[in-house]
């Protein structure tokens, strides 16, 4: 059964206690559902890179992961990215580099936004 990294960061999120305590179950792919309660954290595939050697491709891709922690407050947003950074950096299930974080302020939706983005190594993509 091929397992892709997408699914690989939904079930460590969802299976962190400290990472479900500030968002329950609303971990999404790709984009929050419309009108959700906050906090909630939305994940994304960005890009897919084979990894190469002299023998040539290994089977093995670097995978390009943002994960946007979302809430009302600047302080709700920081909190959850603090714990999401926590779970991705003690992954047992794959290999992740932290990339890059930045942070918003979405003035259409009044949602502070904390955007993580990491690079994943998964041999089944």
């Amino acid at each position: 059964m091929t397992t892709f990294i997408e699914e690989r960061v939904y079930y460590l999120l969802a299976g962190e206690a400290t990472v479900t305590a500030l968002v329950g179950a609303r971990i999404y792919p790709d984009k929050l559902k419309q009108a959700c309660a906050m906090p909630a954290i939305a994940y994304t595939r960005i890009s897919t890179r084979p990894v190469n050697d002299l023998g040539g491709y290994d089977d093995t891709n670097q995978v390009n992961i943002q994960i946007d922690c979302y809430a009302t407050t600047k302080a709700g947003a920081m909190d959850l990215a603090k714990v999401v950074l926590a779970a991705m950096d003690s992954a047992a299930q794959f290999n992740s580099l932290r990339i890059g974080w930045r942070t918003y302020y979405e003035s259409d939706t009044r949602l502070y936004r904390n955007m993580l983005e990491f690079d994943c190594w998964n041999d089944t993509d």
